[in-house]
């Protein structure tokens, strides 16, 4: 259904411009094809745990057999950095031990060791080789996130990873189909190890979210409301079926990827209701350093988380749109979009602000709360 009816933006939008084109394959091999070996895989993965094969044992076969099926040099590339990563990981802790080393300089550490890998190399042959650009933006939507909460969870909040895990991480078989990390990118320790099971509410829910969006999508009716509400329907049922990918092999998140993102009743909440994980993601690496260094001069608490969001995604995110999300085609076309959703989310922290203003009666009363509903939803289905 999905490969039927789906709009190719959608492909675009969620696998990575050419992700999977021939150059990623060693054979002539189609991208159908691999989306159904990898998904036969998961299914006999999932039976080989029921008869009693250790789980660890089965997620790191899985994990490495699609890399098989790539052309060697990108198999090593993307194989290669859950060995780097952990061995990174490693030699910092054993500096660690012998000196204190502040925060600024783990993370210059850790640029310099991996940085040359995943950040520059890939950079700079975009830029020679201009058909290797689609590597670069897959190399980056698949492991970006993951790669710094990774690097966060072990350097920041002390949860070391073993190699076993790290594989697993960064190589879990079912990224493989969808490949943008900020649609799910946990932190290592957000996943709970729990008992193999069947998540039949994810699947049911999944299955609901794609039908919703296949069937808009065949409606053929072409505007931005209906293209943001068939994507984002879209994205919920990634979001379903990749929770219920986790648990099917025995892991599970601290917290869901989306919690009903229809009720809310800010453009804040509703932030942290849809694609959740990325927004954990944004507060830990964007927002939180920032307002730690601006808590001692802003005593307003609004205006100070006000200015962290908008400094942090100012100073990192923007940059890193433009370094690794979109491809030099797309740039080329629209290459202000990244500045264009950064003032978009202004406009929704505004947007916030103003109704914050307003008198506590009128801010809970129920009609507010279905106005704020009513302009948080039109809004982002109509630029999504």
């Amino acid at each position: 259904m999905v490969f039927t009816h789906a709009p190719n933006s959608w492909f675009e939008f969620m696998f990575g411009p050419t992700l999977w084109d021939w150059q990623f394959f060693n054979s002539a091999i189609g991208y159908k094809s691999f989306f159904i070996l990898i998904a036969t895989g998961l299914w006999v993965g999932s039976v080989s745990i029921d008869l009693g094969v250790n789980r660890s044992v089965v997620l790191i076969l899985l994990s490495v057999v699609p890399l098989l099926l790539l052309k060697p040099w990108i198999s090593v590339w993307i194989g290669a950095l859950p060995l780097l990563a952990f061995a990174t990981n490693l030699i910092i802790d054993r500096w660690r031990r012998r000196r204190t080393l502040p925060t600024e300089v783990i993370v210059l550490l850790i640029l310099i060791m991996l940085g040359p890998f995943y950040l520059v190399l890939p950079w700079v042959l975009s830029l020679t080789h201009p058909d290797w650009d689609g590597v670069r933006v897959l190399l980056y939507s698949m492991t970006g996130i993951r790669t710094v909460l990774y690097c966060y969870d072990w350097q920041i909040c002390k949860k070391n990873m073993s190699l076993s895990s790290s594989i697993i991480y960064f190589l879990f078989p079912a990224h493989y189909l969808v490949n943008p990390s900020w649609v799910i990118a946990p932190k290592p320790s957000d996943l709970v190890i729990a008992e193999p099971d069947w998540d039949l509410a994810s699947m049911v829910k999944g299955l609901v979210w794609l039908l919703i969006s296949i069937l808009i999508a065949m409606t053929k009716l072409d505007n931005s409301l209906v293209r943001g509400i068939a994507t984002c329907a879209f994205i919920l049922f990634i979001a379903e079926f990749l929770t219920a990918c986790y648990r099917r092999f025995g892991l599970q998140f601290r917290f869901s990827a989306v919690n009903r993102p229809w009720l809310a009743t800010s453009f804040s909440d509703f932030w942290n209701r849809f694609l959740r994980h990325t927004v954990q993601f944004a507060k830990c690496i964007f927002v939180l350093p920032i307002r730690r260094r601006l808590r001692p001069i802003i005593s307003n608490k609004l205006l100070l988380y006000g200015l962290s969001v908008a400094l942090g995604l100012a100073l990192m995110d923007i940059p890193l749109h433009y370094l690794g999300v979109y491809s030099w085609e797309s740039l080329g076309q629209s290459p202000f979009q990244p500045v264009w959703w950064y003032l978009i989310l202004m406009a929704m922290l505004a947007y916030d602000w103003i109704v914050s203003t307003l008198p506590k009666s009128l801010q809970h009363s129920p009609a507010m709360r279905w106005i704020n509903r009513s302009v948080i939803l039109l809004v982002v289905l109509s630029t999504y």
